[in-house]
């Protein structure tokens, strides 16, 4: 117990950053294949999770996270799992630290960063918000 405090006769340990939370963000409104950084704050991006719906377009989807600087440069993508044919529908496509595949640890994405998930091979590029939905898991961090 000795990073722990005594308060009003209770063991409380401290917190070290309270400006930290994790959360579960949802994409955004208007493209829900991605989710952008809110002014005052930056994430650390802990996992990424997508629900896909497959369109009747013939082909596999080769599924990689991305991470998108304000000016939605690529700077840092993951290596693609394994296809996902035309034919499935509802699947869920998981990026995690140290997971297959996975995320590099202690990413952090600035204000007007974005995260997303995309299909390398453009298979159904027409409206991506139809195709994917992600959720990402991240510590937030805000600016005092």
């Amino acid at each position: 117990m000795s990073n722990s405090l005594v308060v009003g006769g209770h063991y409380v340990t401290p917190t070290a950053d309270i400006s930290k939370a994790v959360a579960i963000i949802a994409g955004d409104a208007e493209a829900t294949h991605l989710a952008t950084v809110p002014a005052g704050e930056s994430w650390e991006v802990l996992g990424v999770v997508a629900t896909v719906t497959t369109t009747a377009a013939v082909g596999n989807r080769t599924h990689s996270a991305q991470v998108l600087g304000p000016n939605d440069e690529v700077f840092y993508q993951t290596a693609v799992g394994a296809n996902l044919a035309a034919s499935q529908t509802a699947a869920t496509r998981s990026f995690l630290i140290g997971g297959s595949p996975a995320l590099a640890a202690n990413m952090f994405v600035p204000s007007g960063g974005k995260v997303r998930v995309k299909d390398l091979a453009a298979i159904d590029e027409a409206d991506p918000a139809d195709v994917i939905a992600i959720k990402v898991l991240a510590r937030r961090h805000f600016e005092a």
